[in-house]
């Protein structure tokens, strides 16, 4: 039974070594799956952009909002993070985008 014992002990340990290493490689895979910003990608996010801002409501997101302009003096207190589509365009045409993840945070 001691030993019995001891062998579930030592299995225990190398699960949770194995768990460890399985969670370190996740993360490394995430990283590599990182797709970052090409020509070609930088092209389908300036076509996407493009679309958004053409659509018939998109005039009210390509700048930032004016609060006092739209009565909504609470604006800055509701909304932590603004973006807007013209500081998006702005962004990618000058190469502030890593991964496309950065511009897809910026929604």
């Amino acid at each position: 039974m001691n030993k019995f014992m001891k062998m579930s002990d030592i299995e225990a340990v190398v699960s949770l070594k194995r768990g460890a290493e399985s969670t370190e490689c996740r993360k490394e895979k995430k990283q590599k799956m990182r797709r970052t910003i090409d020509l070609k990608a930088s092209r389908q996010c300036s076509t996407i952009l493009n679309i958004l801002s053409s659509h018939k409501h998109g005039w009210l997101f390509n700048r930032l909002v004016d609060p006092v302009l739209f009565q909504i003096l609470d604006y800055f207190d509701i909304i932590s993070h603004p973006m807007n589509l013209g500081t998006i365009k702005c962004k990618l045409e000058s190469n502030s985008y890593s991964f496309m993840e950065d511009f897809v945070a910026d929604d």
